[in-house]
């Protein structure tokens, strides 16, 4: 903000990449409101701003906490018929997945897909992610169902879906919430395959459901696949909820 009074003493008038460039970093500290103030001034100095600048607030705005206000601006800019990629609908899907609104963020996944906009995996992964954890396990695996329709290029992963570690520990807590205990397993494997670790809580829910359904020796097993085929740096708080679950179920 200096540097820039210091153009005008100068009688260099800031640009368009100028202000961009402030409003960013404005927003990056979640200053939204300055970084408004600022936009009006660039107005009013004769630079109009693009796209940019306003994807800058709307990530201010989610940043600062605010995703009702980045909904509607998002909204806002729609209305003003601005042309809108994949960073700003992304912007917005996450904020509804914060407030816990997966219906909503879906609903914007499939308008991208009706305007012919390509979509990043993150929109995806945020909206699964929300879904496993709200326990909306049958909406969850529809998703994964549709990946291909809704325009996923294949390269990111089985049936054009990337997974993550974080995501394959939802999944397994999901499903042993359920007491799903072989969808359970199917997504343990599958992390144990592409080389993934779930992480220390997941894999507790998965040896305690095991037990209780008595499948002691699968459990064990898939532990030692994992010790196996994986990189798993802490063996040994894995291996102490394997034991105080064995001991707990079946006294071992």
């Amino acid at each position: 903000m200096k540097w820039m009074d210091g153009m005008w003493i100068r009688g260099c008038k800031p640009n368009l990449w100028t202000y961009n460039a402030i409003i960013y970093g404005l927003c990056l500290r979640g200053n939204v409101d300055e970084a408004r103030r600022l936009l009006t001034k660039m107005r009013l100095n004769g630079v109009k701003e693009n796209v940019a600048t306003h994807l800058s607030i709307l990530k201010g705005l989610s940043v600062a906490g605010k995703s009702e206000e980045a909904i509607g601006y998002f909204n806002e800019m729609i209305r003003k018929g601005m042309k809108l990629d994949a960073k700003e609908y992304g912007v917005v899907i996450i904020a509804y997945c914060k407030m816990r609104r997966p219906d909503e963020a879906i609903s914007l996944l499939k308008e991208m897909q009706a305007r012919g906009i390509s979509r990043g995996v993150g929109s995806f992964n945020a909206v699964l992610r929300i879904l496993v954890e709200i326990g909306e396990l049958d909406k969850a695996v529809l998703l994964l169902k549709q990946v291909k329709n809704m325009g996923l290029p294949s390269k990111f992963g089985v049936d054009g879906f990337e997974m993550d570690a974080t995501l394959y520990s939802c999944l397994v807590s999901g499903f042993c919430e359920a007491s799903n205990e072989d969808m359970a397993m199917r997504a343990f494997n599958d992390s144990i395959n592409k080389n993934y670790v779930i992480n220390v809580q997941s894999f507790s829910f998965f040896v305690s459901l095991m037990c209780e359904k008595g499948r002691f020796i699968e459990a064990e097993q898939t532990f030692n696949d994992m010790c196996r085929r994986c990189s798993l740096v802490d063996v040994d708080s894995y291996q102490r909820v394997l034991d105080d679950q064995l001991h707990k179920h079946s006294g071992r």
